[in-house]
């Protein structure tokens, strides 16, 4: 369930994503929470450049009847690890309906029109390592302009989700789409249980093609930053 909240004066906007589960009337206990506020003016009124990216990841807890929203020390995470290209787009489920996808594409459009966070002016991605997976052709969108580039910074937990778990993104050869919907597909046809054993095959080499590519893309991470820290000069 996503919530969008946009100020009057156009200053800001909030958005608020909560896991509904389908047929319960309430939410778990210990659900998350995600918060994001997209600042577009200073304190004084005047226009940012590019709009500031606020995130946050609150756990949904029932006191006394009343829930309560509190912010555990462990979920006050680095964001930049996960969020280098900004706020991430939303994938379909493959069997969506026309309607569904239509809404998630205006949302889709909505969000990626914040385009990359500034982060304050504390964060330079030059300062955090060498871009990653040049070999891959990952750098043909993480390229720094469109979406940011992946660096030793950048999570290993949410390239392997990525890459393997949801198997959208792979290496880039000019040929194959990224994301990989044909790969999306038939995961979740195999997740309803509807794969041929053909489909199964064709899954499992998807599987093994995406692993590979995360694991090529981890393994680079420690030879690609030594070579830049002796290449890159202490100031």
């Amino acid at each position: 369930l996503f919530v969008n909240v946009v100020d009057a004066d156009d200053r800001f906007e909030q958005w608020l994503l909560l896991g509904v589960v389908p047929d319960e009337d309430a939410f778990a206990p210990g659900a998350i929470l995600s918060f994001l506020a997209v600042q577009k003016q200073n304190a004084d009124g005047s226009p940012l450049a590019a709009p500031r990216l606020h995130f946050r990841d609150y756990v949904l807890n029932d006191s006394d009847g009343a829930w309560q929203a509190q912010l555990p020390e462990f979920n006050d995470g680095k964001c930049y690890a996960c969020h280098g290209s900004g706020v991430r787009q939303l994938l379909p489920f493959p069997s969506a309906s026309t309607s569904s996808a239509e809404r998630l594409a205006s949302l889709n459009q909505r969000l990626g029109s914040y385009g990359l966070p500034d982060w304050n002016g504390t964060i330079e991605a030059a300062n955090y390592g060498p871009a990653l997976g040049a070999e891959l052709g990952c750098t043909h969108c993480h390229d720094g302009r469109v979406r940011g580039p992946l660096t030793v910074f950048t999570s290993e937990g949410m390239l392997y989700q990525k890459v393997v778990e949801q198997l959208s993104m792979r290496g880039f050869d000019g040929t194959g789409p990224v994301p990989d919907e044909p790969a999306m597909q038939l995961l979740e046809r195999q997740r309803s249980g509807a794969l041929t054993d053909d489909q199964a095959r064709t899954l499992a080499r998807a599987q093994a093609e995406h692993e590979a590519d995360y694991a090529a893309l981890v393994a680079s991470r420690l030879p690609s930053l030594q070579a830049w820290l002796l290449q890159t000069a202490c100031d």
